[in-house]
């Protein structure tokens, strides 16, 4: 069997409920949001009520947006290799629009064992998480599938166990950086689910997030400790942080958690970890290009350990305003946090 999505291993190897946090969300446009896919610097937005696809900005401007074509009840959306995916709810028609609203088709995947598309997401050939391939969810048959193009996907095969699922689920996304699949689950109580090849794993609630229908990952951090969660009930769009680190040897998870006060910030943002008091390593901190801009020693004192930056690079330049990423590893665990500067 080809292995799908995944560089080495599938870490997830039992069942937790934990919780995340937003970073920070902007109004979504139209009425209800049921499907998000991203790309670098946007996030994509399909809505039911005005059957449009928006595509924004990280503050939520609209930059574009152009109507769904072939379907009246659009379900899931995936950004992959500047084309949109999403499908006819409740059926096994997949729909493709370029990313400037030009349509370029339809396909039924009924003969591949399909009966009802649910969610989308898409492996963006990040190395080295490859093949590129789309991801697909069947809320009836309870299983994810891949989708390999070019547009004729010639190549498609069942992935994943979905049987542990809600019974009602949603928009899909997939994590690179752990292998998951990650699946919107409403207004249940662990509203964000993962599975892998093996079946569920773990269950995620967020809070001040009631109901999440769509979900998309986070492309300017492959290693997908970021997700964006829509809520239709607040017509709102978040990025969240869910906050585990992995010990990439074992593949267990180890609640070994940056916070990072105040963020948004403006001059200064202190990054704390609470439980880490002993060997502390430097902070380093990403600009979205994945450039190291900085890399930061722990302060000395007592408690749990603490970094303070002021935005500025190492060479003591003021950096733009924008969202950077501060990572700490320690041993075979890693964690990160995104910041943003205004």
């Amino acid at each position: 069997m080809r292995i799908v999505f995944i560089s080495s291993c599938f870490l997830l190897l039992s069942a937790v409920n934990a919780s995340g946090d937003i970073v920070y969300c902007f109004s979504a446009p139209g009425d209800n949001v049921i499907g998000l896919g991203s790309s670098i610097n946007r996030v994509w937005a399909i809505d039911e009520g005005t059957l449009q696809i928006y595509e924004l900005d990280y503050n939520g401007n609209i930059l574009n947006q152009f109507p769904v074509i072939g379907t009246a009840t659009p379900t899931g959306l995936a950004w992959g290799d500047s084309v949109l995916y999403y499908a006819d709810g409740g059926t096994a028609i997949l729909h493709a629009m370029s990313h400037d609203g030009f349509y370029l088709g339809s396909y039924d995947f009924s003969d591949s064992g399909i009966s009802s598309i649910r969610g989308l997401g898409y492996n963006n050939n990040i190395e080295p998480y490859l093949p590129e391939a789309l991801l697909i969810t069947d809320d009836v048959a309870d299983a994810a599938y891949a989708a390999y193009p070019p547009l004729v996907f010639d190549q498609m095969e069942l992935i994943a166990d979905l049987s542990e699922a809600p019974d009602i689920f949603y928009d899909a996304a997939l994590s690179l950086g752990y292998g998951s699949i990650w699946i919107a689950c409403g207004d249940l109580y662990d509203n964000v689910q993962a599975f892998n090849l093996g079946g569920f794993n773990w269950g995620w609630h967020f809070y001040d997030i009631n109901n999440v229908v769509g979900i998309a990952d986070f492309l300017e951090m492959p290693t997908d400790e970021f997700l964006w969660l829509s809520d239709p009930d607040t017509d709102l769009i978040s990025l969240v942080y869910y906050g585990l680190g992995v010990e990439e040897e074992s593949g267990s998870f180890s609640y070994f958690r940056l916070e990072a006060v105040p963020n948004p910030f403006s001059s200064t943002v202190t990054v704390s970890v609470p439980g880490l008091t002993y060997g502390s390593p430097n902070l380093h901190i990403y600009d979205l290009t994945g450039r190291m801009v900085v890399e930061l020693e722990p302060v000395l004192g007592g408690g749990d350990t603490a970094y303070s930056w002021n935005g500025r690079s190492t060479s003591g330049a003021e950096l733009p305003d924008g969202i950077y990423s501060a990572r700490l590893s320690s041993g075979d665990i890693s964690s990160a946090v995104m910041l943003l500067k205004l």
